[in-house]
């Protein structure tokens, strides 16, 4: 790939600011900054931060096109990584249009998807996770999605691609490969029944605010496990902790819970691309909080990615401990797997033709053994409209 056909570099004042002697210590000293003309070995990259400034098709929220660069004056300032991991900013993604920043997304995204590095995309509107979705299919025949966000971004009156509607195109162009597809921390009262049911019956699980909140935020990790790809739309956030948004979210999710999913996301071996959109430095507040917050997002993501566990598919299913449990009600019995290093779970699907390992909690497994279905299951038959088990007993009603 000619890089110089679809980056701009940093700004080399910016890369001297961050690499000065008095910075050691911190990310902006262990980066490698791509500058024009250089050659890159892709060989020697684990994660590669990409930054989009395009703000087209996100109506009303204008400054999402100036957020790469605030955040890495925020995410360069953070402190390194104790594990060794080679991060490269590539600058941020050429086009004269909408659409050709699109085509060049998509095209340097699969590049380096190809040549196994992460894709770490900043700014811009959150349609751009079409063009992650691009790159991923070319690289692989199925895969998974996760969404953070505070609505569901289905369909606007008039049809037209915008942030508020790419999931309706998303769905429309990616239906046959998206194996799973989950969408989190919405509130049920911003987007209507209808929406909710044809989201649902296209194959996607809804985890509401209020039901990832506490403790219970550790049942997301399961999901962004299975992922290859988490879009994350930073008005899931509440306006009072992310300022740099143009709703006014009251509600949402915390700081801390933000950084917290995003450190899952990072240490699953199965994502492959990440992108944070929607953030509006213009709308920030003086002390550039949702900026500061932003950077910190990134910082725990990517310090997941360097603490990975190479588990399952990397590793034998059958080497971990085994838990066979017997449901009464649907006389079946359904095997757990524990990796006890880290206390990760994953459940075997019921299918036909071949056995399916999925991630799952262990309150899954707390579940059955007090003969409740686990909720993975309960989703995966459903979907899959397996025969195994009472469907109708399964089956939940959308409040």
């Amino acid at each position: 790939m000619e890089a110089e056909y679809y980056f701009d570099p940093v700004k080399a004042s910016f890369i001297k600011s961050a690499q000065r002697k008095d910075n050691a210590g911190r990310l902006g000293s262990k980066v490698n900054f791509y500058e024009k003309g250089s050659n890159i070995n892709f060989e020697d990259i684990d994660v590669a931060i990409l930054g989009v400034e395009a703000c087209v098709n996100s109506p009303g929220n204008e400054g999402c096109a100036k957020a790469p660069d605030e955040v890495r004056s925020e995410f360069y300032k953070l402190r390194s990584f104790e594990r060794d991991l080679k991060i490269s900013d590539l600058g941020n993604i050429k086009g004269k249009t909408a659409k050709d920043k699109f085509i060049a997304l998509a095209e340097a995204c699969y590049f380096l998807l190809e040549n196994s590095v992460i894709p770490v995309v900043i700014g811009g509107s959150q349609d751009y996770t079409l063009a992650l979705a691009d790159a991923l299919s070319r690289h692989k025949k199925t895969w998974a999605l996760s969404i953070i966000d505070h609505c569901v971004d289905y369909l606007n009156d008039d049809g037209e691609l915008t942030s508020g509607s790419f999931l309706s195109k998303l769905i429309e162009d990616y239906k046959g490969e998206i194996n799973n597809s989950y969408i989190i921390g919405v509130q049920k009262y911003l987007y209507s029944l209808e929406h909710e049911k044809f989201i649902i019956g296209n194959g996607f699980e809804i985890l509401r605010l209020g039901e990832i909140k506490g403790e219970r935020i550790k049942n997301v990790e399961p999901r962004l496990r299975d992922s290859d790809i988490l879009s994350l739309d930073v008005s899931s956030v509440k306006k009072a902790d992310m300022p740099a948004q143009a709703g006014a979210m009251p509600n949402g999710l915390f700081s801390h819970e933000i950084c917290q999913l995003a450190w899952y996301a990072g240490v699953s071996d199965n994502l492959k691309l990440f992108g944070l959109f929607e953030l509006n430095p213009d709308k920030d507040d003086s002390h550039g909080s949702g900026t500061a917050l932003s950077a910190q997002i990134l910082w725990h993501f990517i310090e997941g990615i360097s603490m990975r566990f190479k588990d399952y598919p990397y590793r034998d299913i059958e080497s971990y401990s085994i838990y066979i449990v017997h449901i009464e009600d649907f006389d079946m019995d359904i095997r757990f797997f524990n990796n006890p290093q880290n206390d990760r779970w994953w459940v075997e699907m019921p299918d036909e033709n071949s056995k399916v390992i999925v991630s799952c909690s262990k309150a899954d497994y707390d579940n059955a053994l007090k003969n409740e279905l686990p909720e993975k299951w309960i989703f995966f038959t459903k979907k899959s409209g397996s025969e195994s088990g009472n469907k109708e007993e399964t089956s939940t009603d959308i409040d």
